[in-house]
């Protein structure tokens, strides 16, 4: 649904992790894409905007503020590596976000209450990804709703728990399936605050198909994610066990492959008579072993075809231990 041909899309929540400083995020984003990454996203607020003075929150989106033709620049850079699109926090970030042509959007929870913002959103046109971690169910429907009025047509939910780091008993990865069961033309996925990747992995074993976790090029670096983060390494990780998982799950086709028959001729049991029998003489459960043999033809009978020979007459004597033919029958 959203441009990759793997089944998983996988999103390095590059953030404000960069800290403000241009060349660090490219690095951030050039490497996430270089360990597996889909697309990396970025966080864009006006700080003006969106916090009031002397919080916590305005003085750290401050010190990462990345002037607009910057954005404009990492957009441009990577468009042929894969997706670099944003979170905007408000109108202005939006509109930044819409002149460097950004192909896709993120709304975070503490934004999904944020309806002219959501709405504005949708009206890009462009697909709209958004985490679920404050809202209810009502809430998820709601804004399901909402961004399809105002145009957006394609549509991913995460599953979030909005903790930094969240705890493991925390996680309720089994709301997967229930985002899965509410809307067949969403697609579902998970935001992941946890230490480490498992819950990641784990939730694409539950049925997510798009993964964001939080990137940073390496742990020395103080970015305000740091403590939720994998590094190059533990991301590249990550992405290879997703990917080994979305092998072991398959298709849900139940299909045996050219391997899996020729074994399954050769462990199956076939049909052997366990007493010289002569010509004439009927086959019958009492003089029938149902064996495994050395090799297989295709003209043995099988111990699944039995009934077809059963109380049928031979036409020349075999000895014990023969396996039966087709041919061995009038």
């Amino acid at each position: 649904m959203f441009g990759h041909r793997l089944d998983c899309f996988i999103i390095a929540e590059i953030g404000i992790n960069h800290m403000g400083n241009y060349k660090l995020a490219k690095e951030m984003i050039a490497t996430a894409f270089k360990a597996g990454a889909n697309a990396a996203k970025l966080q864009i607020v006006n700080p003006d905007e969106s916090y009031e003075k002397n919080t916590d929150s305005y003085k750290v989106f401050k010190k990462a503020y990345l002037e607009k033709n910057l954005i404009n620049k990492l957009v441009d850079n990577f468009k042929n590596k894969g997706y670099v699109f944003a979170t905007p926090g408000d109108i202005s970030s939006l509109n930044i976000c819409v002149n460097s042509k950004m192909r896709l959007y993120k709304i975070s929870s503490g934004l999904a209450s944020n309806h002219f913002l959501v709405s504005q959103i949708a009206k890009t046109n462009k697909p709209v990804i958004f985490s679920t971690g404050l809202c209810d169910l009502f809430e998820i429907k709601k804004l399901i709703k909402m961004i399809r009025k105002f145009g957006g047509k394609k549509i991913g939910v995460l599953h979030c728990i909005p903790s930094y780091p969240a705890n493991e008993d925390s996680l309720n990865l089994k709301i997967i399936n229930k985002l899965i069961e509410l809307d067949k033309n969403i697609t579902v996925g998970y935001s992941d605050h946890t230490k480490g990747w498992l819950a990641s992995n784990n939730a694409v074993a539950m049925g997510a198909k798009i993964i964001e976790k939080h990137y940073i090029l390496n742990y020395d670096i103080q970015g305000a994610d740091r403590k939720v983060s994998l590094d190059f390494k533990d991301f590249k990780e990550m992405v290879n066990n997703i990917r080994s998982t979305e092998r072991m799950l398959g298709n849900k086709e139940i299909i045996l492959n050219k391997k899996l028959l020729s074994m399954k001729a050769n462990m199956i049991r076939y049909c052997v008579s366990n007493t010289l029998m002569n010509k004439g003489e009927k086959v019958m459960s009492n003089n029938v072993l149902f064996k495994r043999v050395k090799k297989y033809s295709n003209s043995f009978i099988k111990a699944s075809d039995f009934s077809s020979i059963e109380n049928k007459k031979l036409k020349r004597k075999i000895h014990a231990g023969s396996i039966f033919k087709i041919d061995h029958f009038l």
